[in-house]
């Protein structure tokens, strides 16, 4: 895979994640699986723009690709109000902070249905939240390293 494609991809994935709610359990926090459906270049061939500081080229990519989210929680009641969490910090996301965030478009799929594994203590139950995104990621250059400014012309042999 084109390594703009990956850094397109993780960035989708913070993303997401900076969005979902917080688990006090890390063992029940949301899990997130993203299923890329097509990458296409944006701007000409890839080329958005110039970028002053640091100087260089920007490039992007839009993703559109298809997102699931399992909420976990230990109890029935707990699970309701996972998914209620996951789904409502999905759709409450205002405009300006989801395309500060590079999402494009963020629309909910389905609910799937509520499974179960383990019991006792170590009984997990979850159910899978499914939406559609679209996103643009922008690749700012990266700071040059110093400029060499002087090359010495005086070497001493052995």
């Amino acid at each position: 895979m084109d390594g703009i494609n990956l850094e397109t991809l993780d960035g989708l994935r913070q993303a997401l994640e900076s969005l979902l709610p917080e688990a006090e359990d890390p063992n029940l926090a949301p899990e997130l699986l993203i299923t890329p459906q097509h990458f296409v270049p944006t701007g000409l061939g890839g080329f958005v723009g110039l970028h002053d500081t640091p100087p260089g080229e920007i490039y992007g990519r839009r993703l559109a690709a298809v997102v699931s989210i399992t909420a976990r929680a230990r109890t029935d009641a707990a699970l309701h109000d996972a998914a209620n969490a996951v789904t409502r910090a999905l759709v409450t996301a205002d405009r300006p902070t989801l395309r500060t965030l590079g999402i494009l478009s963020l629309s909910l799929a389905g609910m799937g249905p509520q499974w179960s594994q383990g019991t006792g203590g170590n009984r997990i139950v979850g159910r899978e939240i499914t939406a559609s995104v679209l996103y643009e990621y922008l690749k700012l250059p990266e700071e040059a390293g110093e400029v060499i400014q002087q090359i010495p012309i005086h070497l001493e042999t052995l």
